[in-house]
């Protein structure tokens, strides 16, 4: 028997918290269903839950298969709002200007933005609402790694595009665009560079904000 878990146990049902509680509680952790269910029979650390040891979570892959299901959607769901956020800046580009050499050329261009759009809007709508239903159900799913590489992914990535973008804008701003045979007014590229801020920073805002948060409660 594990004297760790059976502490552990014994601590929380003095706290009058369910076996089931303590059950789902041990298993987002890492802990075998096998050894749990051994130490709930009779009886079983501290409020911090006791990591596992090595062997046990390597012999027991699918609880962490289970957990890594959950990473992969936090990846698929930030790159989703990332295809998303530059398919509706370039289709707002594309409505302030439709003869653009940058932004493509007429309707190909807007129908290819509006496509991306509304493939990659409802992948991120339906992860992001499935995942916070989660989170509720296991908050310790919020500490999963491959959910602080996605949103480290996000934040660069949003970073890049949007200072890339303003600094084409005002590349062009300043008389840059010799080449090309459209040129612009001053007022379409703040517009552009208008646009970019807003949605840029939201994202900024709210992903950073998930970040501090996460880090109060490690």
């Amino acid at each position: 028997m594990n004297k760790e878990l059976e502490e552990f146990i014994q601590t929380k049902r003095q706290k009058g918290i369910s076996d089931s509680h303590i059950s789902s509680t041990l298993i987002a952790a890492g802990w075998s269903k096998e050894l749990i269910d051994a130490h709930l029979q009779p009886g079983s650390v501290e409020d911090p839950v006791p990591l596992p040891p090595v062997h046990a979570s390597a012999r027991h892959t699918s609880t962490s298969f289970k957990y890594g299901t959950y990473g992969v959607e936090y990846i698929v769901m930030l790159l989703s709002l990332w295809i998303a956020a530059v398919a509706f800046g370039a289709s707002l580009f594309y409505l302030i200007s439709p003869n653009s050499g940058m932004y493509g050329t007429g309707e190909l261009f807007s129908a290819a933005s509006t496509a991306a759009l509304l493939v990659n809007l409802p992948i991120y709508t339906l992860l992001f609402f499935r995942l916070k239903r989660q989170e509720k159900k296991s908050p310790l799913l919020r500490q999963n790694i491959l959910r602080y590489i996605g949103i480290y992914i996000a934040l660069i990535s949003t970073f890049l595009t949007a200072v890339g973008h303003i600094i084409w804008n005002l590349f062009i701003l300043m008389g840059g665009d010799g080449y090309n045979e459209h040129k612009h007014s001053s007022v379409t590229e703040i517009l552009h560079i208008l646009i970019i801020l807003a949605i840029a920073v939201p994202i900024w805002i709210y992903y950073s904000r998930e970040l501090r948060m996460n880090n109060k409660k490690s």
